[in-house]
């Protein structure tokens, strides 16, 4: 209240005499500190033109425009006074501060140069350096102007800060962890220091200690977002579902056009098997997901058996227009099990087909429509493009196999894959199917119990297969048999 009176009674003075200098600077300047950054222009516009040449006005006017992130304008300013005083370091230093936040990083470096020509031992100058060739991916250097910060002022808290990070780029954990420690020594309440030390911690697998330093940030800087996606990932790593799940609704609250917490919260979903929370999630943040997440998205939900919900993700993209291979390819399978328009089906199996290489994912899809037509050759061909097939995948390989006189290799391909996987469904439903067709009953319902007793079942799939049908109702006959019995 005391700063509010004042900036009145400076305001005041002013409207009484509008053409007194030192009252508009004064009143410019209190304007600034409260923030007030649209007032304080209008008062310094004011006398720009009589104060064209002096070195403080324009000093105070380019300092302003900066606060008020007019970088091109307050670079004009800066370059004025490095023309009016060239031996003086605040137009070089605020010079190199604005072209390295437009993208000018060059003539930032020769700016920083020009202050250390004048002041060999300016230690924003040398900082500011170190900033430069970081941002270059010089980080050896970098770190060389930092060390000479932290020599020429020691209990300087960003110098330290710097050096941590470059430590930490460097992969150099230890020197970081010092580095921080050194920052938070002489800044307690430094979020970013912390932040930075928490994720050095994660890195080098001390996640207790991480933990510790990230929460000491969140209470120093609530508004981070980032720190919050950092404790959930932690989370994570240990199975945490629901401490995780509340650190990325935190993320998503503080910022809600920020996908990571959005992403993170989809992540979480789909291990706890909340499909509801995975579409919402996805929903979110659609317009900024790639193609190629789009299309994993889909795949994740086809194989949980959550059709409607792929085909929903999938009219978004197409409303969108959306593409890609990935994406083409889950069109590819989705518009021929629907019945879509046969020319759009054909048109993308021609382009996707036509790849030399496809992508794993775009041959995942190949070998499935291939399959569906009854190409089994080319599901063949397909399949060897696709890394870690699933088992579902697997069993559209053994049943080519089996339609194109392969059916020895098909059976002895399933059998070492029910020994890898015991746990299961597809190896043993194909072993039972082989042995089925060939009128092994006895062995075909053996291996058939072996189906029904892994930890996904596809009874639907049984039933659809004549062989496999009439070996469950038998081994359904038994059963009763033998509880009529008991």
């Amino acid at each position: 209240m005391e700063c509010e009176s004042v900036v009145e009674k400076l305001r005041q003075e002013y409207l009484a005499n509008p053409e007194d200098f030192d009252t508009a600077q004064k009143l410019a300047e209190h304007c600034i500190d409260q923030g007030w950054y649209n007032e304080a222009l209008d008062v310094y516009g004011k006398f720009l033109d009589s104060n064209g040449e002096d070195f403080s006005f324009l000093l105070h006017y380019g300092n302003l425009l900066c606060k008020m992130s007019k970088e091109k304008k307050a670079e004009a300013f800066f370059r004025r006074i490095t023309q009016l005083k060239p031996n003086r370091v605040e137009g070089w230093n605020n010079l190199g501060i604005i072209k390295m936040k437009t993208g000018d990083i060059e003539e930032a470096g020769r700016a920083f140069e020009k202050v250390l020509a004048i002041e060999s031992d300016n230690v924003g100058a040398i900082l500011n350096l170190g900033n430069y060739y970081s941002q270059k991916g010089d980080l050896k250097r970098a770190a060389s102007y930092f060390e000479e910060a932290v020599e020429l002022c020691p209990d300087f808290p960003d110098a330290w800060y710097n050096l941590g990070n470059v430590s930490l780029a460097s992969g150099d954990h230890a020197k970081a962890v010092t580095a921080f420690n050194k920052a938070l020594h002489y800044n307690r309440d430094y979020p970013s220091a912390l932040k930075n030390l928490g994720f050095t911690y994660e890195k080098s697998g001390d996640y207790e200690k991480a933990v510790e330093c990230y929460t000491r940030a969140s209470l120093l800087n609530k508004a981070d977002w980032g720190i919050q996606v950092n404790l959930a990932n932690i989370h994570l790593r240990f199975d945490r579902l629901e401490e995780a799940k509340a650190c990325f609704l935190k993320a998503v609250r503080l910022a809600p056009k920020e996908t990571s917490g959005w992403l993170g919260l989809r992540h979480t979903a789909l291990l706890s098997g909340d499909i509801t929370s995975y579409i919402r999630s996805t929903m979110a943040v659609f317009s900024r997901l790639s193609s190629s997440v789009i299309a994993a998205s889909i795949d994740i939900l086809r194989d949980l058996g959550h059709d409607a919900q792929a085909q929903e993700l999938l009219r978004q993209a197409d409303k969108k227009e959306i593409s890609g291979d990935l994406l083409d390819a889950q069109r590819l399978v989705m518009y021929q099990k629907r019945g879509g328009s046969a020319g759009k089906i054909a048109s993308l199996y021609k382009k996707l087909s036509s790849v030399k290489t496809p992508q794993s994912g775009t041959a995942k899809c190949l070998v499935e429509y291939a399959y569906n037509v009854g190409s089994y050759e080319r599901v063949i061909r397909f399949f060897e493009y696709v890394d870690e097939p699933s088992a579902a995948c697997h069993l559209m390989l053994w049943r080519a196999l089996k339609k194109t006189g392969n059916g020895t290799s098909a059976y002895k391909l399933a059998a070492e894959f029910s020994k890898a996987s015991p746990e299961s469904f597809e190896p043993w439903m194909f072993l039972a199917e082989f042995k089925a067709v060939e009128g092994k009953r006895s062995e075909a319902e053996k291996l058939l119990l072996k189906a029904l007793r892994a930890g996904f079942t596809d009874l639907d799939c049984i039933r659809r297969n004549p062989d496999l049908s009439r070996t469950l109702r038998s081994i359904e006959q038994s059963a009763q048999f033998v509880n009529k019995k008991n």
